[in-house]
This record gives structure tokens, sequence and C-alpha cells, in this order.
């Protein structure tokens, strides 16, 4: 009986962790259809077709609900979007859809480290001299390209 209650518990785990799978994604409308729940829009270079939820949630910028819904007249072809995808058995959905990128697609701001592959040997690391090689170990393939000993 106890294996039996475990398997149930951890089957119903599963199903719940699977069933919360969402993630947002920025990018611009190419065509929506209002109609038969289809949205193409534009992604990291390319155009993708998504399926739209009948009970998506249209949202402004400042994430207040759309009167119109997908037929609002800011979801027009240009526009600057902000998707919410869930998984599901017949694949990504989308579930919610709300004007702007929300900075998702600015880059962002450096925050004054340098990778230790553009680093010199004049830079320092935590105290430390150089980046991946150190003076003496970039003299010494500095040599060996010349052609010295």
């Amino acid at each position: 009986m106890r294996r039996v209650l475990l398997t149930v518990v951890i089957v119903l785990l599963v199903a719940v962790a699977l069933s919360a799978f969402e993630f947002e994604v920025a990018g611009t409308i190419r065509k929506i259809d209002a109609d038969n729940g289809d949205l193409l829009i534009y992604i990291s270079g390319q155009d993708r077709s998504m399926k739209i939820d009948r009970e998506v949630k249209v949202l402004d910028m400042d994430g207040r609900p759309l009167t119109d819904g997908l037929a609002a007249k800011e979801l027009k072809e240009g526009a600057k979007i902000t998707i919410t995808l869930d998984m599901r058995p017949e694949g990504l959905i989308v579930t919610a859809i709300r004007l702007g990128t929300a900075g998702m697609l600015e880059p962002k701001a450096s925050v004054g480290l340098k990778p230790l592959t553009e680093m010199t040997a004049d830079d320092t690391y935590k105290g430390e001299e150089g980046g991946l090689l150190r003076r003496r170990q970039e003299r010494a393939v500095g040599r060996a390209r010349e052609g010295c000993p």
C-alpha cells in the first residue's frame, strides 16, 4: 500500500512540474489571425508560427487587460510584444501576449568585468597579474613565434 501511495504522489508531482513549464519570449508581430488562433512572430532572427490558446490573456504595457483581446488595434504588424509560452502535449502554446518587450530585447549594461580571454599581461584579476597568460608566459610565446630559443 505504501508503494502504491508513493508512486501516485511521485506521478502527481511530475505532472504538476511539467504542467507549470512556462517562459516568456520577446519579439515582433509579423501576422496575427484572431479567428484561427495563429501568430506569426519574429524572434531571434527567424519567423516563428505559434498557436494561441483560446483563453489567451492580452495585456497592455502596464499589465492591464486589453478590452478587445486579440482584435485590439494595438496588435498590428510590427508591434513589439512579449509572449508567454506554455509547453503542452500539442506543443508550445501562447497563453499571454503583453505589449512591449519589458527590456528583454535591449542589451544589458556591463557589470565592469573583463573576460579572462581578453585580458593581457598588464591587466589584473583578483590581485593577480595577467589574464590567461602571465608576462613570462607571453614573452616565451612571443619568442617561440619569432623562432628564438
